[in-house]
């Protein structure tokens, strides 16, 4: 939380009551509730990969925001040992013992290319049963001695690929959707490329896929020597990549969802109206037909709710509103840009039945014809009552117990 916005909650006309943090400095307010039915993984402060438990939040990159993603399923077995049999391919080696994993994970094995001047490959992991959608292929490289990997994904004539820099972290080339690279440091680099697995890729709707579902290639001129360290190859349903999920066996591994959320009376909201404040960091534009909730005001369930969200399919954060399941309003307050953090803030109203939102550069809008006091009890951040529109990004977020004026929603905003 910004010391400005301790220092402005004084001038804003016709509020009472002080600043009330929810997620600030890597801790949760104690009327939040925080649930996830498995381990997950995070880069933390020093770039170190750590392991939580169940129920465990997770604060990436030392920033105090909390990390909230939805459930996906690595369908790679072994990914944690890319040097086991199971990684069945060409031209690979164990190099556990002569070259440093990034810190938290390992072992490494090495690619080498069968000569010079030549296209090779390495076939990586068999895959699950696979639905026409959106999937990710991920994985971590080092470029040591090799510079550019090509990282090849999708059906059995792998038309989808991206050549991957790692010299100066660009993505070029290729028929790839959502192509990406992300710096983990001391050399360590995650690569990711979606392809979306059509009716027709095999001959059916599901198809059980063996090999080709993800394969790394180096193409160039020069010594046969050279060659880079590759592990943790991820396939997940999805149109990009989410954390690390280790699968040490044979079988995929799941990530379920986290939940956060608290009753209004445990956080010591009043049940005529509040506003939310926050900073959030999405990586990525919400996919089709899937929006990325920042945060949610809400009954025991969504059919009365009033939201602040990444809209499908955009970079765009909107508000609307559910009264008694019927959906209403949808203006843009602007929009944001992966991988930038920005402030928000959003105003209920409990007793006319409105919300406005701002985010930080952009107007403020407005839907009115929403819930009452009587039917809302909950604010949930990061996600609602049911599962598939978690945020996939991080976020922090403080309330006021009181509902701010339109005017003041921009400088809330920045001061988040």
């Amino acid at each position: 939380m910004s010391n400005r916005l301790r220092t402005r909650n004084h001038f804003w006309g016709g509020g009472t009551g002080g600043v009330i943090p929810l997620i600030s400095g890597g801790s949760l307010a104690s009327g939040l509730t925080f649930t996830r039915a498995s381990s997950a993984t995070y880069t933390d402060g020093a770039g170190v990969i750590q392991t939580v438990g169940n129920d465990v939040p997770r604060y990436p990159n030392g920033l105090g925001r909390l990390l909230i993603e939805g459930a996906r399923t690595n369908a790679s077995p072994y990914s944690s040992d890319p040097t086991n049999a199971a990684w069945v391919g060409t031209n690979a080696s164990n190099v556990a013992s002569g070259f440093p994993p990034p810190a938290g994970l390992g072992p490494v094995a090495k690619f080498t290319p069968s000569g010079a001047n030549t296209t090779s490959h390495y076939t990586f992991l068999p895959a699950a049963t696979v639905t026409a959608a959106a999937w990710t292929y991920s994985l971590i490289v080092s470029a040591a001695e090799y510079s550019l990997v090509q990282l090849l994904w999708g059906s059995a004539n792998l038309t989808n690929y991206a050549n991957f820099d790692l010299t100066n972290g660009t993505v070029t080339a290729g028929t790839y959707t959502d192509a990406k690279i992300v710096p983990l440091g001391s050399g360590w680099y995650r690569i990711s490329i979606t392809s979306t697995l059509a009716v027709g890729q095999g001959g059916a709707l599901a198809r059980a896929v063996t090999t080709n579902m993800g394969r790394v290639a180096t193409s160039y001129a020069g010594n046969s020597s050279d060659g880079f360290y590759f592990l943790e190859g991820q396939q997940e349903a999805g149109a990009f990549a989410s954390s690390i999920i280790p699968t040490p066996g044979a079988s995929t591994a799941t990530r379920a969802r986290d939940v956060l959320s608290g009753t209004l009376a445990a956080l010591q909201l009043p049940g005529n109206g509040f506003t939310i404040t926050g900073r959030c960091l999405i990586p990525q534009n919400a996919p089709t037909a899937i929006n990325q909730l920042m945060a949610v005001v809400r009954g025991a369930n969504d059919q009365n709710a009033y939201y602040i969200y990444n809209s499908a399919a955009s970079s765009t954060i909107r508000v609307t509103r559910n009264t008694a399941g019927v959906a209403s309003g949808t203006p843009s307050s602007g929009s944001m840009t992966p991988g930038v953090a920005f402030g928000w803030a959003m105003a209920v109203d409990l007793v006319s039945g409105a919300a406005s939102i701002c985010m930080e550069g952009g107007v403020v809008q407005s839907v009115t014809g929403g819930p009452t006091s009587a039917a809302i009890t909950t604010l949930q951040l990061g996600g609602t009552a049911t599962a598939g529109g978690e945020l996939f990004g991080a976020i922090s977020a403080s309330a006021l117990p009181y509902v701010a004026p339109n005017a003041s929603l921009p400088a809330l905003a920045a001061a988040a």
